[in-house]
Order: C-alpha cells, then sequence, then structure tokens
C-alpha cells in the first residue's frame, strides 16, 4: 500500500512527493519513522527548498531519502551506545577485535606445530603419514565425506614428481600462521569505514554516513549536495534528537571536512 503523499506540507517538492508516495511503507518501524520524520518537520522546509532548487531527478532524491534513512538505522537509541548498552556497531568491532586476539593465537600455535612437525620429520623415525603427507591427511579427513572418492581419484591422477612436490603439512600450516599474522586488524580493517570507523557508537555516526553518501551523489550522479550547517542541525534535531546542540553539529562538521571537503556551510 502505497504511502498518502495528501498528509505532505506544500512545500515538498514534486519530485519526493512522488518517491514518498510510491515507495512503502517500510516494514522496518525505525526507517519507516525516520523518513515520516523527514518529510513532516517543519524544521526541514528550508532544506527542502534548498534542495528543490537544485532540481533533483526521482533517481537522486531516492538516493539522498536513502541514505538519510539507512543513516538514520545505524544510530542508536537514544543518541549512543555503550560496551554496557551495545548496539550492532558495537558488537561488529568487539567481535572483530577478538578475532584479532584468536587470529593471533592460531599464527603462533600453527608456528609452533609447524616446527614440532619439522623435528618429526628431521627423525626419520615411524610416524603417521598424516604428519608428513598433506595428501594422506586430506584422505583422512575426507574418510567420511562425500568428497573421498572424487580425491582419491585426483591424487591417483598426480605423477610421482607433484606428488612428492606438494606442500606437507609443516608448509600448509607455515601459510596459515603467515595468513593469520598477515590479516589486517580491526583498526584498519574499518578505516575507511563511514560507520565503523570509529570506535564509539553515536548519533555522530549519522553526519559521517550521509557525508559519504553525497559524496557518492555527487560522483555518481554529477549533483553535488552541499548542505549547510544550519541544514545538519536541523536534520540531527528534527531525525535523532532535539538535544544535541548546534556547536556540537559544528565541531563533528569540521571533522568531517579533514575526510570528505567542504562538508556543510554556515
Amino acid at each position: 500500500m502505497a504511502r498518502d503523499d495528501s498528509t505532505l506540507p506544500d512545500w515538498i517538492p514534486g519530485s519526493a512527493r512522488e518517491f514518498y508516495a510510491c515507495t512503502g511503507p517500510y516494514s522496518d518501524a525505525r526507517r519507516e519513522q525516520a523518513i515520516q520524520g523527514l518529510f513532516h518537520a517543519e524544521s526541514l522546509e528550508d532544506l527542502f527548498k534548498y534542495l528543490d532548487s537544485l532540481q533533483l531527478t526521482y533517481d537522486v532524491w531516492a538516493c539522498f531519502v536513502g541514505c538519510i534513512v539507512n543513516a538514520i538505522e545505524c544510530v542508536p537509541e537514544g543518541g549512543a551506545a555503550t560496551r554496557d548498552a551495545p548496539d550492532d556497531k558495537i558488537k561488529i568491532r568487539e567481535k572483530q577485535i577478538r578475532a584479532d586476539e584468536l587470529l593471533s593465537q592460531v599464527a603462533k600455535k600453527a608456528m609452533d606445530l609447524a616446527g614440532l612437525l619439522g623435528e618429526l620429520s628431521d627423525l626419520r623415525a615411524e610416524v603417521p603419514s598424516e604428519t608428513y603427507s598433506s595428501l594422506a591427511l586430506i584422505e583422512s579427513a575426507l574418510s567420511k565425506n562425500l568428497a573421498l572418492d572424487d580425491f582419491r581419484r585426483f591424487r591417483k591422477e598426480l605423477s610421482s614428481y607433484v606428488k612428492h612436490d606438494f606442500p606437507c603439512p609443516a608448509n600448509l600450516l607455515c601459510t596459515l600462521a603467515a595468513s593469520a599474522d598477515a590479516h589486517p586488524r580491526a583498526s584498519k580493517i574499518f578505516s575507511n569505514d563511514s560507520w565503523l570507523g570509529s570506535q564509539k557508537s553515536s548519533w555522530r555516526d549519522f553526519m559521517r554516513m550521509v557525508a559519504e553518501d553525497l559524496s557518492e551523489i555527487h560522483a555518481v550522479h554529477e549533483v553535488e549536495i552541499r548542505l549547510r550547517e544550519k541544514h545538519w542541525v536541523v536534520l540531527v534535531n528534527a531525525l535523532i534528537s532535539p538535544s544535541i546542540s548546534r556547536s556540537s553539529v559544528n565541531a563533528e562538521l569540521r571533522k568531517l571536512a579533514l575526510f570528505f571537503g567542504k562538508a556543510g556551510e554556515k
């Protein structure tokens, strides 16, 4: 069922009105609440008039509204989240930090085990074939797997030279250790992510995500939407919390300018 655009204020531009009526409602309550706030908040009249002056097409309106709604969805309820009351962002970052710790342990233990297998091989004693042959190790691991017959055919077709040159378990463990050790840590993985890049989860994520999406709109549609400081303030106040001060928004704008150029004007 389409939304009723007759409820919209008169100052909503035609293309934006068309988008509102043709898309929805969202099944996610928070996304729908965000779009309702965006299209009905009286404080946003000046923003919509500015956007109307840019003569945005339907597609650009769709991108603009989408970036606002998607960014709001990533803002924690109440404007901020903590480890005691984590949101998805904090949970994702903490999982990745834990993964970093485990990868370090994997790298160390894999190298230790590879060293033990090397010592075992040097003894030239009677040992299980799985300790010196990856082919034997894989075949044993596939003992009850549907792929066993296919693997045996593969192994049978290998030349003696290839079998001899096939990496031993110690080599595989060294490769595993190197891969675990070289994997970028959380700080690097998320460094260019407008949402996950910062350690804290707050309303500021909304501004970073919207600023990044506006840059993307400019690159794809060749339309530059340059929100002024007052536009950012009313967006944050209307869609997140009226208690967020102009000075706080302006401080975040100064940070955004370091990453996205001139994110806002006075």
